[in-house]
């Protein structure tokens, strides 16, 4: 038995034929192209709604602090306005103190051949203005490499000292060690 079909149609017969086809593709596609519009329209509006209702509500809340902005006392203004200048300053100062995310990066960046962080621990001392600490914590292949490593931590802008106890040095290879970094206040 042959694999082989034979088409008998004549060629304006099979033009024909995938014509309607493809008519007919086109337009299931356009169907599904609209339902799916519709569904999405559908979707959109709570979403619209809800930002109505936010925005009214915000407007309403917006309007009863003017109100209350011009029934105030001057005394009660310049209070407000106070602590608000003091926010700013907090937020100012925090903008500028580096982040602890970027301290990780500016850590993961100092060239450490042979050396294998395996994590890191930070402490911020606001209360008490001591300086912020940053424990890095990993392993060394060798004496030299650590030492290095300590050095490069020592050297690096944002640190101030990087302590590492006299103990870490006791063997000679896969050295376990925790670097205690002092930070330098911004």
């Amino acid at each position: 038995m042959s694999t082989e079909l034979t088409n008998l149609l004549p060629i304006n017969r099979i033009r024909a034929v995938r014509r309607a086809y493809f008519g007919r593709l086109i337009i299931i596609a356009s169907i599904l192209l609209t339902l799916l519009m519709i569904v999405t329209g559908v979707l959109l509006v709570p979403a619209y709604i809800y930002a109505r209702t936010q925005v009214r509500i915000q407007t309403e809340h917006l309007e009863a602090i003017n109100a209350g902005l011009e029934n105030s006392d001057e005394a009660e203004l310049q209070s407000r306005l106070s602590v608000l200048s003091e926010r700013v300053d907090f937020l100012l100062e925090v903008s500028e103190t580096p982040t602890v995310s970027m301290l990780m990066k500016d850590v993961l960046a100092i060239s450490r051949p042979g050396i294998k962080l395996s994590g890191f621990s930070y402490s911020s001392h606001k209360i008490d203005e001591q300086p912020n600490t940053l424990l890095v914590m990993g392993t060394a292949s060798t004496r030299d490499r650590l030492r290095a490593f300590q050095l490069a931590l020592l050297s690096a802008p944002f640190s101030v000292t990087a302590d590492l106890p006299i103990s870490a040095y006791a063997k000679d290879r896969d050295i376990a060690f925790t670097i205690t970094v002092t930070l330098a206040r911004p």
